[in-house]
């Protein structure tokens, strides 16, 4: 038996304003907290019949003068899944460290970075019964920062993952050749607060 419902929503960074800017990057350091929505597709043989998704996530990070981010976060996402009506629901934890760039506008940088993921799909299906993942995954991303108010910005971006699951467990009982890899290509928006750091 193989499964092939895998899906992961990727997320989006974290860069966040203060009322005075950066002087290396044109983007306030100090903490930031957001919350983002996203868009996926997913590519591989063992992706087929999952449809791309939607999903959001929330996270937490800190940038620093240099214009360098750590960030965390959790992510939630469905996928419709060919031929039965219950969607396949991923959760996602991740780490992000990033980049931002200086532009001539103090209000917009680009930015360029990467995430690990430790990720898990489960799946109801009244037939057989829950049908769960658990595995890795590793993104690059990369976007702009619109700085739009002194504490507020929003981030659009890009992602492109490599995705690894090992073999599903049907009810507590693992199912041989199972595992499941493949990509994701996702587009984001994230809504991002600032607290300054002085």
């Amino acid at each position: 038996m193989r499964f092939r419902y895998v899906a992961v929503t990727v997320v989006v960074g974290v860069t966040v304003p203060q009322t005075v800017f950066s002087q290396v990057t044109g983007v306030p350091p100090g903490f930031k907290v957001g919350a983002a929505i996203g868009y996926n597709t997913l590519g591989g043989d063992d992706f087929d019949g999952l449809d791309p998704g939607f999903g959001f996530h929330g996270f937490l990070g800190y940038m620093t003068p240099a214009g360098f981010t750590i960030s965390g976060g959790v992510q939630y996402s469905t996928h419709g899944v060919d031929g039965i009506d219950e969607n396949a629901h991923v959760l996602g934890v991740y780490v992000e460290p990033r980049y931002s760039a200086k532009l001539a506008s103090p209000s917009v940088a680009p930015f360029i970075g990467g995430r690990a993921y430790w990720v898990r799909y489960t799946l109801n299906m009244a037939w057989v019964g829950d049908a769960s993942s658990s595995g890795f995954a590793f993104a690059g991303i990369g976007g702009i920062v619109f700085q739009v108010a002194p504490q507020f910005a929003l981030e659009p971006a890009v992602t492109f993952m490599l995705l690894s699951f090992g073999e599903a467990k049907v009810d507590g009982e693992t199912i041989p050749d199972t595992d499941m890899q493949g990509n994701s290509l996702g587009l984001h928006l994230a809504f991002v607060i600032s607290f300054p750091s002085h």
